[in-house]
């Protein structure tokens, strides 16, 4: 039986496959304190049902070059999935969070040229909870933080677009199809 009206019962099972090594992957690599409640946001486990990933807008091949994918999506062929989960320590650097951050777990869905996406449970001290956050890192833009799917959505819409107008002396077709303007 389909989860989710409207999609195909093989897409429902490459879905499923990807969310269950993803978490088997989380409560071994996390930290110990967090391996036996740890589990995969309940937001992106929405998004997952909805569509297939986020990679961004235009051909592949000058995508691929100018803008990073989110989450490369459950038929990842870059790597294995339980790949992608990575240890704190690791995800610490790859995720490019200030060094205050404590990091428990998450794993890197998506790359793109000079950007780290990252999915960490996280919290900035002691005190605070675990919670789920998104992160990019990127050379160009820097370090963003996303409390939820939505709000990193929002913001993703408009990732990478201007918002001036270029010049006449300043468009030439490599700017077009590269996504530059």
């Amino acid at each position: 039986m389909q989860e989710h009206e409207g999609t195909s019962e093989e897409r429902d099972a490459i879905r499923r496959e990807y969310l269950s090594v993803i978490e088997e992957s989380l409560k071994r690599k996390s930290r110990e304190d967090v391996r036996e409640t740890i589990s995969i946001p309940e937001d992106f486990r929405v998004l997952a049902r909805l569509v297939d990933g986020i990679v961004g807008y235009g051909l592949p091949v000058f995508r691929n070059r100018a803008h990073p994918a989110f989450w490369w999506d459950c038929r990842d062929d870059l790597c294995p999935h339980a790949d992608r989960v990575m240890t704190p320590e690791d995800l610490t650097q790859h995720a490019g969070l200030p060094e205050c951050w404590q990091i428990a777990g998450g794993w890197a869905p998506g790359t793109g040229p000079d950007a780290n996406f990252s999915i960490v449970y996280s919290r900035e001290s002691d005190e605070d909870p675990w919670k789920w956050r998104y992160t990019l890192s990127t050379l160009d833009h820097g370090l963003h933080i996303f409390e939820t799917i939505p709000e990193f959505l929002a913001w993703y819409a408009h990732f990478g677009q201007s918002d001036e107008v270029p010049g006449p002396d300043e468009l030439d077709a490599n700017s077009l199809l590269f996504g530059e303007i």
